[in-house]
């Protein structure tokens, strides 16, 4: 988690922002497969994080080339992302981001 927390802080804001999103859905809804895609970008949209697909798409890719998010394809066909840390680990980045 010490080096998410390190590129984390390199990203903007925006980038952040974005990351904190997927996370705490991920910790409200720990039994899901992940966040399909098409629901985080309605959820930045929406709190003006993103302007357009491309651009969090452009997030997405950078989280990926960190490894800070993997994306699976959900039972319905949908791409998901998930953040491939524990419950505490996660909640702890957070804070720590904060």
């Amino acid at each position: 988690t010490k080096t998410a927390l390190v590129v984390l802080q390199s990203l903007t804001p925006n980038a952040q922002s974005v990351f904190r999103v997927l996370a705490e859905y991920q910790l409200a809804n720990e039994k899901e497969e992940g966040k399909p895609v098409s629901s985080l970008y309605t959820k930045c949209r929406e709190r003006f994080l993103v302007s357009s697909q491309v651009t969090l798409n452009s997030h997405l890719t950078e989280f990926k080339d960190h490894d800070l998010i993997k994306i699976k394809k959900h039972s319905d066909g949908q791409d998901c992302l998930h953040i491939p840390l524990v419950p505490d680990a996660l909640g702890k980045l957070l804070q720590e981001l904060a």
